[in-house]
């Protein structure tokens, strides 16, 4: 199993996506579905988060599964068949998968709660106004 052509990408998506599955990466900049929305909404990047690493774990496990019922090795001898079977299905899970997640992105953004745009103001707005009801004291 360890000399399939893509044995090591797919154990590296799947060690790379079990966080993600599981729901415990809090939402940050490095890793991650990282959208604006996703960014400025936690539980969109938990749910986000969550699909992209289950939909992950899953192109990686069929990878495997087919790796491991049709070897691309036959005594010693490379046969290019199988080669091409395995590249596809290692590569076909994968783009399946992150079509999965995309599609669910566009949903979600599509049903997500329009925010309002924060208002910029500046410092002068953030302290009281003096009145002149309210004298001044001097010491």
């Amino acid at each position: 199993m360890l000399h399939e052509p893509f044995f090591v990408p797919a154990s590296i998506i799947l060690l790379v996506a079990l966080p993600l599955a599981l729901g415990v990466i809090p939402p940050n900049r490095f890793y991650g579905v990282r959208t604006p929305l996703t960014l400025a909404d936690a539980p969109g990047w938990y749910a986000v988060n969550r699909l992209a690493g289950w939909a992950l774990m899953g192109a990686s496990l069929f990878y495997l599964a087919l790796a491991a019922l049709w070897p691309s090795t036959l005594a010693g001898s490379t046969d290019l068949g199988r080669w091409t079977m395995h590249l596809i299905g290692f590569a076909g899970s994968l783009l399946l998968s992150l079509q999965l997640v995309r599609t669910y992105l566009q949903r979600f953004s599509q049903a997500a709660p329009t925010r309002p745009q924060l208002k910029q103001h500046s410092d002068a707005q953030d302290r009281p106004a003096e009145t002149a009801a309210a004298p001044r004291r001097r010491k």
